[in-house]
């Protein structure tokens, strides 16, 4: 009898005189930037009006093409607030050519009526490249030694995101007189006004959620990190690489060249930025089973170009095809060890809008191992190797200019793994077991990761 009411009461409310149902489409996702391949994409639905929603069609056209559609309700919804994430297996697309595309989309309540249909619908541009530069996220934690829930998300990262390659983890602590504490990560943390553990995907934020942190939430098998995975599928159009890195052992003077190439014309306030982390740092933990005696893991110790990024370090207009450079000094403290840090690299935006102050795309490797290998560790895409058939659908031959060696890895777009071979001048790689869609070919010749996108029939 209770459900009974509540439900004769919602329908009142719905269809009453002051109730107005306004429902828009507010994004399609992910697919700002996308390579060639079948893409599955979200949609985002917003209520911009007074009432609930009970059921309604998404309509969608894929440049001019039939119209196609499906029925939703609001429990197939995942909501944030006024914001609903709707998935679908009939939402996808073939993206089969280097060029701009148009999806449109559009939405009509059934229950009940919307009274602004003028707002319903969205077109979505979709630039597609032949091959764009692999994605690395930067997941920053907030956090303060002395909160509980910390230690088990440490936990957590510590098992996934630390050891995922395409993952930079920065553990940034905010609580002054804390010995871990940096000034800086307090700024950021102000900001924005974070509680602790509040885990960031590169300052991103979702569209589906309604801000830009995530969580670290509890469930059967333990803590889980929400949207892990999810940051990796949003290509970005800029890559970037430690083009030099030099350190003065006697004056401890760390100098670092980041380096940026463009895939797109872009306009705005773009800035370089270093952090550097440290690992083995001793020190107290609450909820820890030793608190006392508990080893902090990739704290950032500096952000060299500060909580935003260095300003004026890149161009307000970038043309398609740049490389931009950056040179960074740092005079590392003697009681840092060096063979306990990592250095991360990456591209940013300013805004006035916090919300869209977000890291493009980044790189990240050991601190020795940045030293050591110099400018050696350049992630380019060039001539050295070539990758063919693009698309394939058997096998993918790799042709190098002259019989070196090499190490192959060939990843899907998120990352994972599917095969590792050796090859000496020519190599042929069996491609018939992959599932059709967009993969990365990762060429290590000893001196360079060549990286190159391919696509599987």
């Amino acid at each position: 009898m209770k459900k009974l009411r509540l439900l004769i009461a919602f329908i009142v409310f719905a269809f009453s005189a002051d109730a107005q149902s306004d429902w828009i489409i507010e994004d399609l996702t992910p697919l700002d930037y996308q390579i060639p391949g079948n893409k599955q994409f979200n949609v985002i639905v917003k209520n911009v009006g007074t009432t609930g929603i009970s059921s309604y069609q998404i309509f969608w056209q894929f440049d001019n093409g039939p119209v196609k559609s499906v029925t939703k309700a609001a429990f197939d919804t995942k909501w944030s607030g006024t914001v609903g994430l709707v998935t679908d297996p009939g939402f996808n697309i073939t993206l089969s050519t280097s060029a701009n595309h148009q999806l449109k989309a559009w939405i009509k309540s059934i229950l009940p009526v919307d009274t602004n249909p003028s707002n319903d619908t969205l077109v979505k541009n979709i630039k597609v490249f032949s091959t764009l530069p692999k994605k690395n996220v930067v997941l920053e934690v907030y956090k303060h030694q002395t909160c509980g829930p910390c230690y088990k998300a440490a936990n957590y990262t510590d098992t996934t995101a630390s050891v995922n390659p395409l993952y930079a983890v920065a553990n940034i602590y905010t609580l002054p007189g804390e010995l871990l504490y940096l000034a800086d990560g307090q700024t950021i943390n102000n900001f924005y006004g974070f509680a602790h553990p509040m885990p960031v995907f590169d300052r991103f934020k979702f569209p589906s959620q309604s801000e830009i942190g995530t969580s670290y939430t509890s469930g059967p098998n333990g803590y889980y990190l929400r949207k892990y995975g999810s940051r990796e599928l949003y290509f970005e159009p800029v890559e970037v690489t430690f083009d030099k890195v030099k350190f003065n052992k006697a004056t401890r003077e760390l100098t670092v060249t980041l380096g940026a190439k463009f895939y797109d014309d872009l306009s705005g306030d773009y800035r370089f930025n270093i952090y550097l982390t440290e690992d083995s740092i001793k020190g107290y933990q609450a909820s820890a089973p030793d608190p006392n005696n508990y080893y902090h893991k990739r704290v950032v110790r500096a952000m060299l170009g500060g909580p935003w990024g260095k300003q004026g370090s890149l161009p307000a207009s970038i043309k398609s095809g740049d490389k931009k450079q950056y040179t960074f000094t740092y005079q590392i403290p003697q009681d840092y060890k060096t063979e306990k840090m990592r250095i991360i690299g990456f591209v940013q935006t300013y805004n006035s809008d916090g919300e869209k102050r977000t890291i493009l795309n980044s790189t990240h490797n050991t601190f020795d191992k940045a030293v050591a290998l110099s400018t050696s560790n350049i992630i380019v895409d060039d001539n050295s190797f070539m990758v063919y058939p693009n698309p394939a659908k058997d096998h993918l031959l790799i042709s190098a200019d002259k019989d070196s060696e090499y190490n192959v890895t060939l990843t899907d777009i998120t990352g994972k793994i599917y095969s590792t071979s050796s090859g000496i001048g020519n190599t042929k790689i069996d491609v018939r077991s992959l599932a059709p869609g967009s993969y990365y070919v990762y060429i290590d010749d000893g001196k360079a990761v060549h990286t190159h996108a391919i696509v599987k029939e």
